[in-house]
């Protein structure tokens, strides 16, 4: 890694694009790096694998969107937080062998937050706001987000039964137009 702090765009197959602000969305090319606070959306048919400062896989499906929220590796300590809104994730996440050491390694979707140590796993991020969380090898700790932090319209909400609608009817080629 020539940029410490960062994680290199290591593949890309297909449109992928990246923004500080979530307005002005720029191109990511494969040796591109990616750092804190950066959003990541991949177009259809795209796979995008990010590596990781200690050698962790991160890869993307196509139609996913994501937030890098923190992204530290020094000796002392790693830390490494995303936020998934929806999409698909897989990890392959190295063991931190620093004993007594500083190591976070969570992910966040609209309604829970994993907590990896050194695994492999998956998450799905779906736009219900549903997620699930698949693990193929290793443990890793799923818990939801406090209901304060959950996103807005994961409560349940009142809406109104049906109500009768007008039928056919023959309009004037004025109202057409």
């Amino acid at each position: 890694f020539s940029a410490e702090g960062k994680a290199l765009a290591s593949y890309l197959e297909g449109p992928a694009f990246k923004s500080k602000d979530g307005k002005d969305w720029k191109p990511v090319m494969r040796g591109d790096f990616l750092g804190a606070n950066e959003s990541v959306k991949t177009g259809v048919r795209t796979r995008l694998e990010l590596t990781l400062p200690d050698g962790s896989k991160v890869r993307f499906s196509e139609n996913t969107l994501f937030k890098v929220e923190s992204l530290l590796f020094t000796e002392e300590e790693r830390g490494f937080e995303m936020k998934a809104f929806f999409g698909k994730v897989w990890f392959k996440v190295k063991k931190f062998k620093k004993l007594n050491k500083i190591s976070v390694f969570e992910v966040k979707t609209a309604t829970a937050v994993a907590g990896v140590r050194g695994t492999t796993f998956r998450i799905d991020a779906n736009e219900d706001l549903s997620s699930m969380v698949k693990v193929y090898d290793g443990e890793v700790a799923v818990n939801s987000l406090p209901a304060e932090s959950q996103e807005e319209g994961t409560k349940p909400k009142y809406i109104s039964g049906p109500m009768e609608v007008n039928g056919p009817h023959e309009v004037s080629r004025e109202e057409w137009s």
